[in-house]
């Protein structure tokens, strides 16, 4: 892969880790830290699923992918498809509408969600920017082997190589 779909993939990780713990404070996740994919949890999901910052993103690559080019009807409209009929999703259904690698990966990451409240947005953005900086391979196996859709995203991140000509 390349720095583009490792920052995606690292997207999605973080996602998934911050998903079971969303808007739990700070201080219940000091007491009880994440330190790996957890299920369950907040949105009563199964381990590697990730939430709408996941599925938004995907939905962004797939129109630029289809138009080459941003078209904001498109991307609004695929947005839609999203809410209303579930596209884009892990697990088939949209259950969180939010407001908003090795050891690195999973430090960086695992910290970022341990602040409590939005953890999903959180630990996708820390996830994207760590699989970016540290690529794919350093990001753990098991949190790679239970990550929902995984072969999607990639097919999609690939696809979008192609689109941008990168």
């Amino acid at each position: 892969m390349n720095k583009i779909c490792d920052g995606i993939i690292g997207l999605a990780i973080g996602d998934a880790i911050g998903v079971p713990v969303e808007f739990r404070s700070r201080q219940e996740l000091t007491k009880a830290p994440v330190v790996s994919m957890r299920e369950y949890g907040t949105h009563y999901q199964p381990r590697g699923t990730w939430s709408d910052d996941t599925s938004l993103t995907l939905a962004l690559m797939d129109s630029i992918i289809e138009k080459n080019e941003i078209d904001y009807v498109d991307i609004m409209n695929r947005f839609s498809n999203w809410l209303l009929y579930n596209d884009y999703t892990a697990t088939g259904e949209v259950f969180d509408v939010g407001n908003s690698t090795s050891r690195a990966i999973a430090e960086c990451v695992l910290k970022a969600v341990n602040l409590g409240d939005d953890t999903d947005t959180v630990g996708a953005v820390v996830g994207g920017l760590a699989g970016i900086y540290y690529g794919l391979e350093k990001i753990p196996k098991d949190w790679l082997d239970v990550l929902a859709r995984r072969q999607y995203i990639e097919e999609l991140c690939e696809e979008l190589l192609k689109a941008i000509n990168f």
